[in-house]
């Protein structure tokens, strides 16, 4: 038999009744080279298999045995089947297929392999499609689409130039590069095919190029060797993967640069660029959709303030201050560690709802009187200059009593100024109601009862239903922001804007809310609001008071639960105010 094992090519037989003289010669340093046949007349046992695992160059066969019919398959340490492994041409066969069941194997392995890496990088180009498609803010996503190409196609560089069809050109968007630090500078690239760049646009076609400086002479574009000149860098490999609509517009190039694997990129490198062209373009084509959506928006939001201070001049930039002012307390809120702001975080997108709500809050001063609006005194314009063509009729018809008149229109000058009215001043006035004067037979009052209404207000400028007119605004606002059909991330727009004159104390409008029940960010606008209200230019109805005046006012109206008394201390701390000077 060992005669015979020799002459079968070196191999070592053994029968399973030979196990344990078999795994003695194991242990005692048998090569793996020294190559094994075992017989197997029945399955192994769960041990044996388990030290079978622990070898090399074992080759088992099973002999025709009744044992094995019981089995639904072989297992999988049957290399074969032999009926007598005494017959040198049986066994030289067995050992034949042997041999090319294992190179099946081998092969079945490798193919399985193969597709389960084709199935990982299928679930990693759906992956980063995916998370492509989530990013809308157009910075973010280019570089997110370089990061991601760079990582799937195991480049150390790319660069992104963005497609601008209204001027024909190719913007030079974004670039990484691992091994440089590379400062990015927009620039613009004109479609013509003396570039490599140009030549991908103009032909919408992948262009691979395994080495930069050995360019085909039939080419039509070639390589500008300036940057690795001044930076010392080497350029080798170059693919540039053209970003296509699904009707074949170019939206944008992509350029990946140098493999750090291999010396080129290879095929399948190349296809996975390719597969995920497709889906870099369309989450471009959509960020630049929602780009153009927000410019859009931004251009209706400065036309609404715009609308809005033409109503009246003497607040020209209110809207703005206020957003700046609401914005910077907001930073503050959200950077502070104070307890009252422990949980008061805010988000891009909150600040970006905040900003809207701030520049809106007046935009219902649109439903206001314009003349409420710009009411400069107690009495309008037109209703002092009929008061003051009467006194002159009276100083006409009465001239001995001239003086007597012109000291009356003095008061009545000084009550329409929108001060606090004094009371020895409205007691003087105030019985002159009912005098009249007959001139041309018909009876001339001193005083009109609707004129003395409006004079007799105590301060400001605004009768009480003016007064309801102006706070009507927030309704007028509310009723406005309402109808506009707001994202789910700026749906709180209305809401926010519809709190600024709420008052914790519960003496606000327009609906009286207590402190709890509103927003953090509308008590914030609420501080910018005043500040700014008292701190503008003059006002035809007001002076501007200085920047200590007012956070003294802002001070005593958080005493009285007004505003709160946190934001104002926050304010004054952190001199919000100064980003009104930048």
């Amino acid at each position: 038999m060992e005669q015979r094992l020799v002459f079968m090519g070196g191999r070592r037989l053994y029968y399973q009744k030979d196990w344990p003289q078999f795994v003695n010669q194991l242990n005692q340093g048998l090569k793996p080279a020294d190559s094994c046949v075992l017989f197997l007349d029945r399955p192994l046992e769960a041990k044996q298999i388990r030290a079978l695992d622990q070898m090399t160059g074992v080759l088992c066969f099973a002999l025709e045995n009744a044992s094995w019919s019981d089995l639904d398959e072989w297992p999988t340490y049957i290399q074969g089947y032999i009926k007598d492994p005494s017959n040198s041409r049986e066994l030289e066969y067995a050992l034949e297929q042997a041999k090319r069941n294992f190179e099946l194997r081998v092969e079945r392995d490798s193919l399985k392999f193969k597709l389960l890496l084709e199935k990982e990088r299928r679930s990693e180009i759906m992956q980063s499609a995916l998370e492509l498609a989530e990013e809308r803010e157009i910075s973010s996503l280019c570089e997110k689409v370089l990061t991601k190409i760079r990582k799937l196609l195991s480049a150390e560089g790319a660069s992104l130039y963005i497609y601008l069809p209204e001027e024909n050109l190719l913007r030079f968007a974004y670039v990484q590069n691992e091994k440089l630090d590379l400062k990015f500078k927009e620039m613009k690239l004109p479609l013509d095919e003396s570039s490599i760049m140009g030549a991908c646009a103009v032909g919408k076609k992948l262009i691979h190029i395994p080495d930069v400086y050995q360019i085909k002479p039939e080419d039509s574009f070639s390589f500008n060797t300036s940057f690795d000149k001044a930076s010392g860098y080497r350029t080798k490999n170059l693919l540039n993967i053209p970003l296509l609509k699904s009707n074949g517009d170019l939206v944008g190039i992509v350029q990946v640069i140098n493999s750090k694997l291999e010396d080129d990129f290879s095929d399948d490198e190349i296809e996975i660029g390719r597969a995920l062209s497709a889906h870099i373009a369309v989450a471009i084509e959509t960020a630049l959709l929602y780009q153009n959506i927000e410019e859009l928006f931004e251009g209706f939001i400065k036309a609404s303030v715009i609308a809005i201070e033409s109503r009246d001049p003497t607040t020209s930039g209110h809207s703005e201050r206020v957003a700046l002012l609401t914005i910077r307390l907001a930073q503050e809120v959200h950077e502070s560690q104070q307890k009252a702001f422990k949980s008061a975080l805010f988000n891009h997108l909150q600040f970006k709802e905040l900003r809207y709500a701030s520049l809106l809050h007046d935009f219902g001063k649109i439903g206001v009187p314009e003349k409420v609006l710009v009411k400069a005194k107690k009495l309008y314009p037109e209703q002092l200059d009929v008061m003051s063509s009467r006194f002159d009729a009276l100083i006409l018809s009465f001239p001995e009593k001239r003086k007597y008149f012109e000291e009356i229109w003095s008061k009545i000058l000084e009550a329409n100024e929108p001060t606090v009215l004094v009371e020895d001043l409205k007691a003087n006035l105030e019985h002159l109601l009912g005098h009249e004067y007959k001139i041309l037979d018909k009876q001339i009052p001193l005083i009109k009862d609707e004129e003395w209404a409006q004079l007799s207000v105590k301060k400001g400028s605004l009768s009480e239903t003016e007064r309801g007119q102006i706070e009507s605004h927030v309704l007028h606002t509310i009723k406005f922001l309402e109808k506009i059909p707001w994202t789910r991330d700026l749906k709180r727009v209305p809401s926010i804007a519809a709190a600024h004159h709420e008052k914790l104390n519960g003496g606000g409008y327009p609906y009286g809310l207590s402190a709890e029940k509103i927003p953090l960010e509308s008590q914030i606008m609420a501080v910018a609001d005043v500040y700014d209200a008292l701190t503008a230019m003059d006002r035809p109805y007001k002076r501007a008071v200085s920047q200590e005046k007012a956070i003294a006012i802002l001070r005593d109206e958080a005493k009285r639960l007004s505003l709160n008394s946190d934001l104002v201390q926050l304010f004054e701390q952190r001199a919000v105010y100064r980003c009104l000077l930048i």
